[in-house]
Formats: structure tokens, C-alpha cells, sequence
């Protein structure tokens, strides 16, 4: 099953390996199976991205990421 995000132009998303997890597993994952980014299809201003990826790999849309971080920063102030 692939995770489905839409973007628009400028927009990201961010992968990252869940530090929940033991990174060895998750990239030897990587490299025997890959990470699998397509184009469903698009609509007017938006792409819609299929992504098929191993649970340890972490896919966030970059103003998520960019919000949490902006959390974390104003919690241990």
C-alpha cells in the first residue's frame, strides 16, 4: 500500500529514518527493496504522489517537519 500526498508547486516532503528504530535495518531495507516516489496523477495546481517506502522511513510534508521543529525550539527555551 502507498502513502498518497498532494503537492503543489514549491511544496516538499522530507524522508528521514524514525529514530525509533534501528537505522541498520531500515537502510539495508533501503537498498534491497528502494524507496518508490510516483506520480498518481495531477490536477490543476496539484501533483498527487504515490510513495511506497518501509514503515521505518518517516515521509512528513517539509511544513510539518518545519512546525515541529519550531516546537521543540520554543520548549526547551
Amino acid at each position: 500500500m502507498a502513502l498518497q500526498l498532494t503537492r503543489r508547486t514549491g511544496q516538499k516532503i522530507i524522508l528521514s529514518i524514525d529514530p525509533a528504530v534501528d537505522p541498520q535495518e531500515a537502510l539495508r531495507w533501503i537498498l534491497e527493496e528502494g524507496i518508490e516516489i510516483g506520480v498518481a496523477h495531477i490536477a490543476a495546481t496539484q501533483v498527487f504522489l504515490d510513495i511506497r517506502a518501509p514503515l521505518e522511513v518517516k515521509v512528513r510534508r517539509k511544513e510539518l517537519v518545519e512546525r515541529d521543529n519550531a516546537k521543540l525550539e520554543l520548549c526547551s527555551q
